[in-house]
């Protein structure tokens, strides 16, 4: 490997435990022509990054040799890493991708990984590269053991006798528990929940995380969310599945409280809504993007509902909500969100918007202005940026053509996810491939096709002129946030927007894309909190 390239990043992982080692000086050292990575390295601590803020997006495998992964995965079939126990002072990485890696070099290679992830892990290694031991993992650092096969299979077989029927809702779904080796079937339908130990037949979705966070969710002091984000637990299939599965069972300790995650569904103008609600407080509606669902708020839930009541759906056409033949437009948009505050008995609220959810959240200011509070746009995508090429191509080309059958590809569909980030190192390649599996999973639907090629053709043919004179209408507080590497929206347009609006604030955040929420989640919830705790309150009806 080319001695330029440092090598600033080590995971080294046994199923879903990770440990990361972070380089902070020295140069790379060389054994037998491999480079090698001092122990003199800084720990990233308890998820936290420099300045102790909070990194969510460490990737795990990166394809510029950044990051190199070692796995235990011999259950799978997968290729299993031979570790050495008795040098760990120089640790040999050879290039791309994690394969063919190790760590350390010993004539007594035997019981290597043994030694690594038990004792070896904690005597050998631990105090010589400072690696942080992540919650739940049996090691003597963590001072905890693991939950016993048994406790876990107790828990999840009381499962049915804490199911909430009345927020099933009529849901029928299935899905495949994998709990350390351990496999449970979970089925939901009619009315009733069913367990049974082994693997699913035909799971929605896939959720696999380590008995402790398990526990730790089963006893509701972890959202299933906040684990996927910590990369505790992973989820393949039906993303909003694998969230609202919490939300079916009241928690084993305790009972369920006012402000927990609840999934909610109202009808509003004939369209089903599909929703999260959770927290206490002012109301504040997240309205996600064109191709997007509610999951695309994740992030900022925990932060957001400690004061609020957190309110997230999936717009119509999107997710999990209803796809009607409709326009689309900003205006059908903004009649749905006023529709879902009416049901849920909301008069105003906080909106904040990502993308076309921001335009929507504009739309709505204008139309009814008395049930906004204030407003917080993420990049809105506001007229005049540059799909304006597609205009032509909208214009003559009918909507139905959405519904003509098209091979979604899931890495076309990695790849333009990519594009929505700055810098997409940030976030591991399983978080791309779970967002175009989902992205994928809806648009299989021809309805929803076209439901998003209408919403795509008002967003490139809206006219600029219109829109700015509609924007003298907006007193409200209104926060404008870019990232000033946005490759969707230029961030000029957002100087542009926050111009024209009598009480809004600009905020542009450095090395960050479309999507400050995942990409730079905790500066976005701390400039949102600042600009919610300045916001008047207004008079909220529950």
């Amino acid at each position: 490997m080319d001695a330029k390239r440092l090598v600033h990043r080590l995971v080294v992982s046994q199923g879903l435990h990770e440990w990361q080692v972070v380089r902070r000086h020295g140069p790379p050292l060389e054994v037998g022509g491999e480079e090698v990575l001092r122990p003199n390295v800084h720990r990233h601590g308890a998820g936290l990054g420099e300045g102790g803020a909070q990194d969510l997006s460490t990737p795990l495998v990166e394809v510029d040799e950044r990051a190199f992964r070692i796995h235990d995965e011999r259950g799978r079939g997968e290729l299993v890493r031979q570790i050495a126990g008795k040098d760990q002072d120089q640790v040999p990485l050879s290039h791309g991708l994690g394969l063919g890696s190790r760590i350390g070099r010993s004539k007594d290679s035997g019981g290597a990984l043994a030694r690594l992830f038990a004792a070896g892990l904690a005597l050998n290694i631990a105090d010589r590269l400072h690696l942080e031991v992540p919650l739940g993992v049996n090691s003597s650092r963590s001072g905890r053991a693991a939950p016993s096969p048994e406790l876990v299979r107790a828990r999840v077989r009381s499962l049915p006798r804490r199911f909430r029927q009345e927020s099933a809702n009529g849901l029928a779904a299935e899905w495949e528990l994998r709990v350390g080796r351990q496999r449970f079937a979970i089925r939901v339908a009619d009315h009733a929940c069913t367990v049974q130990e082994g693997a699913s037949v035909a799971p929605q979705t896939v959720i696999t995380t380590e008995p402790a966070t398990w526990i730790a969710i089963d006893e509701g002091l972890i959202g299933g969310g906040q684990a996927f984000l910590e990369r505790r637990l992973r989820a393949t299939g039906n993303l909003d599945l694998a969230v609202r599965l919490q939300t079916l069972f009241r928690p084993y300790r305790r009972p369920r409280r006012i402000g927990d995650l609840d999934h909610v569904e109202v009808v509003a103008g004939g369209v089903r809504l599909s929703s999260y609600v959770l927290g206490r407080g002012h109301p504040v509606v997240l309205l996600h993007g064109l191709g997007g669902t509610k999951i695309t708020w994740l992030p900022l839930l925990p932060g957001l509902s400690e004061g609020h009541r957190v309110i997230v759906p999936d717009l119509p056409g999107h997710g999990d909500s209803d796809k009607p033949r409709a326009d689309y437009s900003p205006r059908f948009y903004a009649r749905a969100v006023r529709g879902l505050l009416d049901q849920l008995g909301v008069t105003r609220a906080v909106l904040i918007g990502n993308s076309l959810g921001g335009r929507i959240a504009l739309e709505l200011a204008v139309r009814s202005p008395g049930r906004v509070t204030a407003l917080a746009l993420l990049a809105p995508s506001v007229p005049g940026f540059r799909w304006r090429y597609l205009m032509g191509f909208t214009r003559v080309v009918p909507t139905e053509v959405g519904a003509i059958p098209f091979p979604l590809r899931e890495r076309w569909m990695r790849v333009a996810i990519r594009r929505l980030f700055a810098d997409p190192q940030r976030l591991p390649p399983s978080a791309y491939a779970a967002a175009a599996e989902e992205f994928i999973r809806i648009y299989r639907d021809p309805v929803a096709r076209m439901a998003f090629f209408s919403s795509l053709r008002h967003i490139v043919t809206e006219r600029p002129e219109p829109f700015y004179r509609s924007l003298p209408k907006i007193n409200h507080p209104a926060l404008v946030l870019f990232g000033e590497n946005d490759r969707i929206v230029p961030p000029r347009l957002g100087i542009r927007l926050a111009q024209h609006l009598a009480n809004a604030t600009y905020v542009a955040l450095p090395q960050v894309g479309h999507v400050p929420q995942f990409e730079a989640t905790r500066p976005t919830l701390e400039t949102l909190l600042e600009f919610l705790a300045a916001a008047p309150p207004g008079k909220p009806k529950f």
